[in-house]
């Protein structure tokens, strides 16, 4: 999710992303440092024109006390990835752009509810290379099931992130992993294998530290460590909340 102002419209769409270094003073030693910063939040595909997301990451038109980006100022781009076939991330297709049409429904409950957001595009996104996504109608994920992430941690291009788990169910619903996010990675999808292929369990709503300050180093920042077992964990909306909403819900194997 992107905001139109960091658009430009030719025959294609050119990104205008700042480094991660301006924005947010890294050590030179902090990984992925040399990359382009642009999303505010993550996104993903649940049906023919809608995408789930958090929902501080995008408010409606009649709501001035809402977090986020306005509908109208609203841009989602799929694709904004770095590989050998995309060298060039910051230039995407028309196709892989789209408005955001209308703000659908969505729940936002701080410090500890759910926090989600349907958003309707001006068009159907599906295609040959773009699914939905399985999205799991359970509304609790047992302790200890392994987890994955998908995003755009600190506004990068597309990152996955594993080798997690589920550390407990939520207060108030949903629950809390040991996954690797930062700022840009609300509203990713948190994916589990139950046997037959990834499924989305839940979306990433909110989480702990992403920097500690460095004094020694000219103030900059680095990512912040913690040993498993002592983080306090990322906070997990149940998908069981956007699963009506889905094309592809799932319920078992």
């Amino acid at each position: 999710l992107i905001s139109m102002d960091t658009t430009e419209l030719h025959s294609d769409y050119q990104l205008s992303p700042l480094s991660i270094d301006d924005c947010t003073a890294l050590c030179q030693d902090e990984r992925f440092s040399d990359q382009l910063s642009l999303p505010a939040c993550t996104a993903f595909l649940i049906s023919q024109n809608l995408v789930a997301t958090a929902a501080h990451c995008v408010k409606p038109e009649d709501d001035d006390g809402a977090l986020g980006l306005r509908c109208r100022d609203l841009r989602i781009v799929f694709d904004y990835r770095l590989d050998d076939a995309n060298p060039d991330y910051t230039a995407v297709n028309q196709d892989s752009v789209y408005r955001c049409s209308a703000v659908e429904d969505g729940v936002y409950y701080p410090p500890d509810g759910p926090d989600w957001r349907i958003i309707r595009l001006d068009r159907p996104a599906v295609s040959s290379h773009r699914r939905t996504l399985r999205v799991s109608t359970a509304k609790n994920v047992r302790p200890n099931t392994p987890v994955a992430v998908i995003g755009h941690p600190r506004g990068l291009p597309m990152k996955a992130a594993g080798n997690a788990v589920i550390l407990r169910h939520g207060s108030l619903g949903g629950a809390v992993a040991d996954l690797d996010t930062f700022v840009g990675n609300s509203g990713s999808p948190v994916f589990t294998d139950y046997g037959c292929g990834p499924v989305v369990i839940g979306l990433l709503s909110r989480g702990s530290e992403d920097f500690t300050l460095q004094p020694d180093s000219g103030q900059c920042l680095n990512s912040y460590w913690c040993n498993d077992g002592a983080c306090l964990g990322e906070k997990i909306t149940s998908s069981s909340t956007i699963a009506d909403y889905a094309d592809r819900p799932f319920s078992g194997c």
